[in-house]
C-alpha cells in the first residue's frame, strides 16, 4: 500500500519539515537538523514524522509499518540521544537541566 506521504525511505525527503522557522528548530546555538541527522536512521524517522510532520505514535507505526510500542520506544531513545548530544554541544553538566 502507498505511504500518504508518497516515499519509501522518507530521510531522502522529509528534511523540509525541519526549516528555520520549525518551532524546535534550534536550541540556542546547536544546529537541530545536525543532531537529529546523527541519530541511526530508525530513530531519525520516527523524530522527523513525530515532531515536524506533526504524526501520532498510531500515525507513525502505519507509515513505518511498525508496532505503536516500537513508535514509542524509538521516540523515546532518539530524545535521550539528542538530549545527551545537546548537553554535550551546549557546555556539559552546566546544561544538563535543559
Amino acid at each position: 500500500m502507498p505511504s500518504a506521504w508518497g516515499h519509501t525511505r522518507l530521510l531522502e525527503t522529509d528534511w523540509r519539515f525541519i526549516t528555520q522557522e520549525s518551532h524546535c528548530f534550534s536550541c540556542g546555538s546547536v544546529n537541530m537538523r545536525e543532531a537529529i541527522g546523527e541519530l541511526p536512521e530508525d530513530l531519525q524517522e520516527v523524530i522527523i514524522l513525530r515532531y515536524f510532520g506533526d504524526l501520532t505514535v498510531k500515525d507513525t507505526a502505519q507509515e513505518l509499518n511498525i508496532p505503536q510500542g516500537t513508535v514509542a520506544t524509538r521516540t523515546r531513545k532518539a530524545l535521550e540521544m539528542l538530549k545527551e548530544k545537546l548537553i554535550f554541544w551546549e557546555g556539559g553538566a552546566e546544561h544538563e537541566s535543559v
